[in-house]
């Protein structure tokens, strides 16, 4: 029996970490269609969402002892393998740092970790499967597309501009890094929503904070932490726009695939075009 989270309240419900797993056809069906989940989450995960929950109490004033705690209970949650070098320890230190460089001083923060979702537009259903269909009810001419968001900040930089602020965790320091998210679908959905919601006080582009969490090296040397210092990333209004279309074009080729017959949830393989 199959739990169909992307559909409710008589909507579909998309986000970028949805759209992403769908990137393989059949991974999207196991997590999203199927509701299966990993085993264990993976460390370099577990540590991104501990960081987070770090900096969302730094970025919301709260006192250093705050701080770690968010960091210390998300990681015991996590249970990682003993001997795992991303500690609490670790990462209260990577956060310690974090403070020390101030990548976002003379910033005014006006949001800090906001979620919630928006209608995108809709799409018409007369080629949607019959299993959705069922689902939906008949003698519906289109559904509803919403889009789920969690904004990590918000906030006004000292060139007095206002920029949606995007923490991303990471092992290396790799300029390709920053490259793809110029290309985010993510980010664009993020400075949508912002706007969508705020259009009194728009915001002009994406401002990534990459946070470089190295492992430690067997001599116990090196640079461990650090915070690139990259330059925001800007959309105009014909790109969140093209943005847009796509992911109703998307969920149009969603809905066509039966969830109840897998063999049309087609398998993403490491060679290009298949």
């Amino acid at each position: 029996m199959t739990d169909r989270a992307l559909i409710r309240n008589g909507a579909l419900y998309l986000s970028a970490s949805t759209m992403e797993r769908f990137t393989c056809w059949r991974r999207g069906w196991y997590y999203k269609v199927m509701r299966r989940r990993p085993a264990r989450v993976s460390a370099g995960l577990a540590a991104g969402t501990a960081m987070h929950a770090g900096l969302a109490e730094l970025s919301r004033g709260g006192a250093v002892s705050a701080q770690e705690a968010a960091i210390s209970t998300s990681i015991a949650q996590a249970d990682l393998p003993a001997g795992d070098y991303r500690t609490a320890a670790y990462l209260h230190d990577a956060l310690a740092q974090f403070r020390a460089e101030a990548p976002l001083a003379g910033w005014t923060l006006e949001e800090v970790e906001e979620d919630g979702d928006l209608e995108l537009g809709s799409v018409p259903l007369e080629a949607a499967a019959v299993a959705w269909e069922g689902l939906l009810g008949t003698g519906r001419a289109v559904l509803p597309v919403r889009w789920s968001f969690r904004r990590d900040a918000v906030g006004v930089a000292g060139d007095g501009r206002r920029y949606v602020v995007d923490f991303k965790t990471s092992q290396r320091d790799e300029q390709a890094s920053y490259q793809a998210l110029r290309n985010s679908g993510q980010f664009i959905g993020y400075l949508w929503s912002w706007n969508a919601q705020h259009a009194d006080k728009p915001a002009v582009g994406v401002q990534p904070i990459r946070i470089i969490l190295r492992a430690p090296t067997v001599k116990g040397g090196g640079v461990l932490y650090s915070f690139p210092q990259d330059s925001p990333i800007y959309f105009d209004g014909n790109r969140v726009e093209e943005w847009r279309q796509s992911v109703l074009r998307f969920a149009q080729e969603l809905l066509r695939l039966d969830p109840e017959r897998p063999e049309q949830w087609r398998m993403a393989y490491s060679e290009v075009g298949l």
